[in-house]
C-alpha cells in the first residue's frame, strides 16, 4: 500500500552483496535472473495460504517456469521450498487449490519442454556438475564473516547484507502477527544458518548440487526481505523513506568500491 516500501523491498532485494558478487565479481548471470523470480514465488504461496485466484496460478506458471529457464540450481532450491511449504500447509489446501498446482505444473512444463526435455536427455548421458560430480565436503563461511563486505574471494565474499541481518529483528516489535510472514522469518534465518559452518553439511550430502553453501543466499535474501518490509509496514512513510535513502546511498558506495576495486569490494571495517 505504501509505494516507499515497494520501492524499499526492490533496494533491498538486489543492493545487497550477493547480487554485487554475482554481477560484478562471478558474473552470474543466470543467478541473477533467477533473482527476479523468487519474489513472485513468494507472493503465489502467500496467497496459496488465503483465497488463491487465477493470479496465483499464473505467479506460480511464470515463477517456476523462468526460474527452470535461468538458473537450474535456483530452480530446485524453489522446488524443495515449495514441496515443504505445501506439507506445513496441507490443511489449508482444498481441492481446487491442489487442482490449480497441478495445472500451473503442467503449463509450467509445456512452457519450458524446448529445454526442460533435451536437458533430462543430455543429463542421463554423462555426469555433469549438476547432477553427480560433488564429493568435496562443502565447508560454510563463519558466522562473523556474514559482516564482513569484502570481496576478495567467491566463496567467502557472500553474505546478505547489513540491511537484511538487523531488518528481520524488527518483526519481534510489530503489533500484528502473520503465520506467512513468520515462515518467512523462519526459513531466512535457517538458510542464512546453512551458509555458514555451523551447518553439518558433512551429514547432508544429498544437497552438494549446491556446490557451496553461498548459494543458501539466494533465497534467503528475498525471504529476509519479505519480512523487514512486513515489520517496516507500521513506521510513519517518512522514516522508511529516510532508510531507503540509506540503502540506496550504501548501494551507490558498493557500486563506488566496485568500480575503484576493479571488481573487489573493500570492507567497511
Amino acid at each position: 500500500e505504501k509505494k516507499t516500501l515497494i520501492l524499499l523491498s526492490g533496494a533491498l532485494i538486489l543492493y545487497n552483496n550477493l547480487y554485487y558478487s554475482d554481477a560484478f565479481y562471478r558474473g552470474a548471470l543466470g543467478e541473477i535472473e533467477a533473482f527476479f523470480f523468487f519474489p513472485l514465488l513468494l507472493m503465489a504461496l502467500d496467497d496459496l495460504t488465503k483465497e488463491a485466484d487465477l493470479k496465483t496460478y499464473a505467479l506460480l506458471t511464470l515463477s517456476f517456469s523462468g526460474l527452470l529457464l535461468s538458473h537450474n540450481i535456483s530452480f530446485i532450491l524453489a522446488c524443495m521450498v515449495f514441496a515443504l511449504f505445501l506439507l506445513v500447509n496441507i490443511r489449508k489446501l482444498d481441492q481446487k487449490k491442489w487442482l490449480g498446482i497441478a495445472l500451473s505444473t503442467v503449463i509450467a512444463i509445456g512452457l519450458t519442454a524446448f529445454f526442460l526435455f533435451p536437458m533430462i536427455e543430455q543429463m542421463s548421458l554423462g555426469i555433469y556438475r549438476i547432477n553427480g560430480y560433488f564429493t568435496d565436503e562443502m565447508q560454510g563461511i563463519s558466522v562473523l564473516d556474514l559482516l564482513n563486505l569484502r570481496m576478495s574471494d567467491i566463496i567467502t565474499s557472500i553474505t546478505c547484507g547489513p540491511f537484511l541481518l538487523i531488518g528481520p529483528i524488527l518483526y519481534f516489535f510489530t503489533k500484528k502477527k502473520n503465520a506467512f510472514i513468520t515462515s518467512c522469518l523462519i526459513c531466512g534465518w535457517v538458510l542464512l544458518l546453512m551458509s555458514t559452518n555451523i551447518f553439518p553439511w558433512k551429514y547432508i550430502s544429498f544437497l552438494s548440487f549446491l556446490q557451496w553453501p553461498g548459494r543458501c543466499m539466494i533465497l534467503t535474501v528475498p525471504f529476509l526481505t519479505v519480512v523487514t518490509v512486513y515489520s517496516l509496514s507500521e513506521w510513519d512513510e517518512k522514516y522508511i523513506g529516510i532508510l531507503l535513502c540509506a540503502v540506496i546511498l550504501f548501494a551507490g558506495y558498493m557500486d563506488f568500491c566496485v568500480i575503484r576495486t576493479g571488481g573487489s569490494i573493500v570492507s567497511l571495517d
